[in-house]
């Protein structure tokens, strides 16, 4: 099953990663200064991935 990992980072900010079903990993976010703002991110990610486009 896909999964976000939460996680605090070497630069002691909030991380998220996101993995496949088969455990890699396919996406990854920047730094955050709070878990909140590591939180709201996933949400937006999992609000909006479903409409993204492709562009080439």
């Amino acid at each position: 099953m896909q999964h976000f990992d939460l996680y605090i980072g070497l630069d002691k900010k909030y991380h998220w990663r996101l993995r496949a079903k088969n455990g890699e990993i396919v996406c990854w976010s920047e730094g955050y200064e709070t878990r909140q703002g590591a939180l709201n991110s996933i949400g937006w990610v999992k609000r909006n991935a479903p409409t993204a486009t492709i562009s080439a």
